[in-house]
């Protein structure tokens, strides 16, 4: 338990760098991080290197390959997105397949699993249960899309293509780091508030690489921010999109509860991601009263005797469908009325899809491998 507390001390202290300019910062850390910092910074550039001058593979999937990613770690809205990018190219009627390394899931080294409907349909053979939270939940929300999980992204789509044919779209999670697998659309994900940090890589600031790697992407998405126009963004078009709580349901019976119904009920926000602060505004910005939270680090499992006691206080306890679907045993058992999930939902997305829809090719054929650019 001391462990866990140390590591969400550290992490609160990261953020408030984080949020803070660089010139803000603490004596301490301008000694002790930047060294660390521009050594990261090196090592992303050699590692970059190595796939630039085909040192290392890059290798093409049969059909388009869509990247989704950020340049921060944590927090930009890449579930909600891929999410919001896979109902809408199902739509079209085109086959969807979704590849995500599954961060923070059971898989062990050199594992990977295929989910259908929630439940794993194919794997290496897993040496416990799978358990995760993202993966889970797309699936869960887009029955018929196969998820591909694994570290070894490529690994896997090849073990799904010798059972299946090959779809139109892959869509890539959390893929602009990812450079093993040839993206034909790369999608950067920007937070509303804070789009690169503090212009410091990790660990004085957020960034996962320094900003001109936006120069690879063919698009940039901002997360938060009002209004729906498309800029122009160093020859980047850029768009806007909102992701809002618009309801919460019971686990149990799945039955809908809207924001009003929760008012008035003193409500502890429990959740396991990178910016909890931005679900509690959100819950805030409904009306609704937040007398207690219990957060841990990004993908941790809760404690369900921590939860239980939650409830015994008499409180409301409200979650993300991330945290839910990590553990939905643990959320049942609190009782239909003593637990909320909140559903999170993607608008203002007409313009992007419109775009993506000129850069998509119907005329790809399942099964058909189409040459790397």
């Amino acid at each position: 338990m001391r462990v866990l507390r140390t590591a969400v001390d550290f992490r609160a202290t990261l953020l408030q760098l984080w949020a803070a300019t660089a010139a803000a910062h603490p004596l301490w850390a301008r000694l002790f991080l930047s060294p660390l910092s521009r050594l990261f910074q090196g090592l992303v550039y050699l590692r970059q290197c190595g796939y630039r001058y085909r040192l290392r593979a890059v290798r093409s999937l049969p059909g388009q390959v869509i990247s989704v990613g950020n340049l921060v770690v944590g927090g930009t809205g890449k579930s909600p997105t891929v999410s919001f990018l896979t109902a809408a190219l199902v739509g079209t009627q085109r086959q969807v397949v979704i590849l995500t390394r599954g961060y923070g899931s059971s898989l062990q080294q050199g594992e990977w699993c295929i989910l259908l409907a929630g439940k794993v349909v194919q794997s290496s053979g897993l040496r416990k249960p799978f358990c995760a939270d993202e993966p889970r939940m797309l699936s869960c929300h887009h029955p018929t899309v196969p998820i591909l999980v694994g570290a070894d992204r490529y690994a896997v789509a090849t073990h799904y293509l010798q059972t299946h044919a090959a779809p139109q779209l892959w869509l890539l999670d959390d893929g602009f780091q990812h450079f093993q697998i040839h993206r034909d659309i790369d999608l950067v994900l920007l937070s509303g508030s804070l789009p690169l940090g503090n212009g410091w890589v990790l660990p004085r600031g957020s960034l996962r690489e320094p900003a001109s790697a936006l120069d690879r992407a063919h698009a940039l998405i901002r997360i938060g921010t009002s209004g729906q126009e498309t800029v122009a963004w160093q020859g980047c078009p850029v768009f806007t999109l909102r992701q809002e709580i618009t309801h919460f349901y019971r686990p149990a019976r799945g039955s809908l509860w809207g924001p009003q119904v929760l008012q008035g009920r003193q409500i502890a926000c429990v959740a396991a991601i990178a910016r909890p602060e931005r679900f509690v505004a959100s819950l805030a910005a409904q009306g609704l009263q937040v007398v207690q939270h219990y957060f841990v680090p990004d993908h941790h499992p809760l404690c369900a005797g921590k939860l239980a006691a939650l409830v015994a206080q008499g409180l409301l306890v409200v979650t993300t469908e991330k945290d839910y679907y990590r553990q939905p045993e643990d959320f049942c058992r609190l009782g239909e009325a003593q637990c909320a999930v909140a559903r999170l939902e993607t608008r203002g997305g007409e313009p992007l899809l419109q775009w993506l829809e000129s850069r998509l090719h119907p005329q790809v054929q399942p099964g058909v491998r189409r040459a790397a650019e």
